[in-house]
């Protein structure tokens, strides 16, 4: 490989982390106040025994409040290798943070293979943290965990990439960190890290998947007439999985968007607005909405906080969210909500039903401008309402889940649909 090369793969895996912590600190995401920190790429720092400035790859600059000069110095080296970091790096590092600031100035490097035993162990008496970048994707590493552990401080393997490693491991001292917002703030950097439910790595879960997990259920005791009955719905997830419901609660709101659903899992507890009691098909999904939380992301979202609240963008099925929102979550509740509301034997036999009646052969609508299919469509979600005691909106998702809409053009689809 050419040196060029290795300096652009350098470059890009330099860029990357610069970037991800840029976004973050100006998203106020890793701070109190997210104006104590400023991150820089390639700046350089002046070195008295070199009597020249040492040009670093990413640094961040941690002031305390009122003051000019930075209090705290974090270097990020970054080695984009495809072979284990050897210790000569580490030491050559450490003799940098030493030139640039010994007594206030932190490191950590970066990889994306693994360290050498001698290089994690010379990083431990050192005080350099170490991270491993398993994935290509800028958010992947970037995901937080309420607790630390403890590591072994005489570790003598190497510490390499695997498929079933963390997507990020670092260690100083004694400690070791599992993200990279804990290692800042175990290092003394940053004070907090706020969570942000968008860098939440959320695996794939096929339709498939989710009908199995809600097969699991007592499918008898909790559909009558293929309608779904929510107490006994709730009666079931509290005596079996000890969950608490509580409905007559106003959740406030988050930034100015009006709370809906939330769930905690310290005590483990569902609530729903006591706002929507007065619209009982928004109530009805917003509860399918957290179980389908509760259900499919538990053992995920309990690493990282202790509770997750939904507003009514999360619980919008147009597909469209905020930087805020983590689209995967909020788009596998929703399934799992109109799949619980609309059981899919039931809901094809219903659509079955309506085509023979209407004497339509091809097996779906055709949705255009014309009144007469418009008026067909509207006919049937007349009956998936009053069958399933379900919205419009939720009846339409899941009509154009199976394909059970089509047209040439599908933009025009989702514009028809909003109006019918």
């Amino acid at each position: 490989m050419t040196k060029n090369n290795t300096t652009s793969k350098g470059n890009n895996l330099e860029n990357r982390v610069y970037e991800l912590i840029k976004i973050l600190l100006e998203n106020d995401e890793f701070f109190v106040d997210g104006k104590k920190s400023k991150v820089f790429w390639k700046k350089g720092y002046y070195s008295q025994a070199r009597k020249k400035e040492i040009v670093v790859d990413v640094s961040i600059e941690t002031y305390l409040k009122n003051s000019q000069n930075y209090s705290l110095l974090t270097i990020i080296e970054c080695k984009n290798y495809e072979h284990l970091v050897p210790v000569d790096d580490v030491e050559e590092f450490d003799s940098k943070l030493s030139q640039i600031g010994e007594h206030n100035t932190k490191g950590i490097i970066l990889t994306k293979k693994g360290f050498q035993a001698g290089a994690s162990n010379f990083a431990t008496s050192n005080g350099i943290g170490l991270g491993i970048i398993n994935s290509e994707s800028e958010i992947d590493w970037i995901t937080y965990r309420k607790n630390t552990t403890k590591s072994n401080k005489n570790n003598q393997s190497d510490i390499s990439n695997s498929n079933e490693a963390k997507n990020f491991f670092a260690f100083v001292d004694s400690l070791s960190f599992n993200t990279f917002p804990d290692l800042l703030t175990g290092i003394g950097i940053i004070d907090k890290y706020v969570f942000q439910p968008s860098i939440i790595k959320i695996p794939f879960i096929s339709d498939e998947q989710i009908e199995k997990e809600i097969n699991n259920l007592p499918i008898k005791s909790i559909y009558q007439d293929d309608k779904l009955i929510s107490d006994n719905l709730c009666e079931y997830l509290s005596n079996f999985l000890k969950v608490e419901f509580i409905f007559d609660e106003n959740l406030g709101s988050h930034e100015e968007d009006e709370i809906l659903g939330k769930i905690t899992f310290d005590p483990l507890i569902i609530y729903i607005t006591k706002e929507l009691q007065l619209n009982k098909h928004r109530w009805r999904f917003t509860l399918a909405h957290e179980v389908g939380h509760l259900m499919l992301h538990q053992n995920i979202l309990k690493t990282y906080v202790n509770e997750n609240i939904d507003i009514a963008e999360m619980l919008s099925l147009s597909g469209e969210f905020s930087s805020y929102t983590n689209k995967y979550l909020e788009i596998q509740a929703n399934k799992f909500a109109s799949i619980l509301l609309l059981p899919k034997e039931s809901f094809l036999r219903e659509v079955r039903r309506f085509f023979d009646k209407e004497n339509l052969r091809k097996g779906y609508l055709y949705l255009d401008h014309q009144q007469v299919n418009q008026k067909l469509l509207r006919d049937l979600l007349f009956i998936l309402q009053a069958k399933f005691d379900v919205s419009n909106e939720v009846a339409k998702y899941r009509l154009y889940s199976f394909g059970l809409i089509k047209n040439n053009d599908m933009k025009s689809v989702k514009d028809i649909l909003r109006g019918i």
